[in-house]
């Protein structure tokens, strides 16, 4: 199990589990994966600006890939509408199971009342999924996530049953590092002490974290690991240097 790796912000993340995978070389269907793996990221004040700044990056160098994250981006953070390959998770969050619970709003109206709550909690699976999964991916790779306000500061849990790295990685922590803060400027607008709530940690629980042996893989084709990976390791790894977070 890896636990307690060194990982100081989102760059140094996807660098670090990418370089892991690369460095087991074992898994299924040829996939490379590390299972299980925890981390915890520390919140930096310029976290956002510095993931938009790295994606831009690597959108000059693997345009098609950045392309094709940003599609399933599309479909699970923004679309409320749910595909037959991808279920939306934000539809899943803000109205779960189609009865109209906004998960959000309930964790924010309870933690208005009850800060310390360790009830804070979001699910995107639904057991259902497992009936009627589409494909073998639909289950969704976010399971759960849950909030906890923890000396002064709004840590955000996140389970993922699998991630894969390279081409969702960046998308994913975007999405959640997004919700964390905007939660925790939510609940200070509702708060009457003169002492804010600070964002904390992101905490990450996977299942397993793979790289693909066939990236991008669509009806129009997919890019060898090989053509991609390594360049792809080499460019995180000199923002992560440059932004001083190796």
């Amino acid at each position: 199990m890896r636990t307690n790796s060194p990982v100081r912000s989102e760059a140094s993340f996807l660098h670090h589990t990418a370089s892991l995978c690369r460095e087991m070389k074992t898994g299924h269907d040829g996939a490379w994966q590390i299972a299980p793996f925890q981390c915890s990221i520390p919140y930096q004040e310029r976290c956002l600006q510095q993931v938009e700044a790295l994606k831009d990056r690597l959108r000059r160098q693997f345009p098609a890939l950045i392309e094709f994250g940003e599609n399933r981006a599309k479909k699970a953070y923004r679309s409320t509408a749910g595909t037959i390959t991808k279920p939306s998770y934000i539809s899943r969050i803000i109205n779960f199971d189609g009865k109209g619970l906004n998960q959000l709003e309930s964790i924010r109206t309870v933690a208005g009342r009850e800060p310390s709550s360790g009830g804070l909690v979001f699910s995107v699976f639904t057991p259902s999924d497992l009936a009627d999964r589409k494909r073998p991916g639909y289950v969704p790779c976010l399971v759960a996530g849950s909030l906890m306000l923890h000396e002064g500061e709004l840590q955000l849990n996140a389970f993922f049953r699998s991630q894969s790295v390279v081409e969702f990685g960046i998308f994913d922590l975007e999405f959640l590092r997004t919700l964390q803060m905007e939660t925790v400027a939510l609940l200070n607008c509702q708060r009457t002490s003169k002492n804010p709530i600070e964002v904390g940690s992101l905490n990450l629980q996977f299942g397993r974290i793979i790289v693909q042996r066939r990236l991008m893989r669509n009806r129009q084709g997919f890019a060898r690991r090989e053509e991609i990976l390594d360049d792809w390791i080499r460019l995180v790894e000199d923002f992560c240097l440059e932004t001083e977070y190796l």
